[in-house]
């Protein structure tokens, strides 16, 4: 029997055996490899040694910095999360989760118009007892390319505007001005809480 027909009928079991075709088998023996495979093979090569000798503790930022700097190679963070994903590389050091649920729930008790029971208190049963501030941008002019701020104050008894102010830019001297005058048209009565934006 000629050894060529039995690796012949070698090859076609192991290639029905895997799924695929012996023409795509041959291809692949034939192939060659290209410079940017070789170039990512040299990269892949460097990030392990780099790894290994700070047991693992780089991430991709830190190890683009150093194959720029201390290799021919340029490389992006895109490049260096590819080659250290398909080689199964993995900083040693994680990022702690952050417990969303906790934050937000810290956020809303801060909040002085949020209670744990009552939820949230938007509804004052008399005026002055809650004011509430704000700022937003308002556009105008051609093609709305103009903008201005806009401060305002109102009580959440009846949702009354009570004073408001424009400047060009939002500034701390622009939310003191429409409190002052929102007190000096409400006959010098403040509220029992001023609610500011977030709280």
């Amino acid at each position: 029997m000629n050894p060529d027909a039995g690796k012949f009928y070698g090859i076609s079991k192991a290639c029905r055996m895997m799924g695929v075709s012996r023409a795509a088998y041959y291809k692949w023996t034939h192939r060659k490899v290209t410079v940017h495979e070789q170039e990512n093979q040299a990269i892949r090569d460097y990030i392990i040694e780099l790894e290994e000798k700070n047991h693992y503790v780089f991430g991709v930022k830190r190890i683009m910095t150093y194959i720029n700097a201390e290799t021919q190679y340029h490389v992006s963070h895109g490049r260096v999360r590819r080659i250290m994903r398909l080689a199964g590389i993995r900083a040693s050091i994680r990022v702690a989760k952050r417990d969303r649920q906790v934050e937000k729930k810290a956020f809303l008790l801060v909040n002085k118009l949020y209670t744990v029971n009552m939820g949230h208190a938007f509804h004052p049963v008399a005026p002055n007892v809650v004011w509430v501030a704000d700022c937003s941008e308002i556009t105008y002019g051609k093609d709305n390319k103009q903008r201005l701020r806009l401060s305002a104050v109102k009580d959440l008894h009846d949702h009354s505007v009570i004073a408001w102010c424009v400047a060009p830019t939002e500034t701390a001297d622009l939310a003191t001005k429409t409190m002052k005058l929102a007190i000096e048209n409400n006959d010098g009565i403040k509220p029992d809480t001023v609610h500011s934006d977030q709280g």
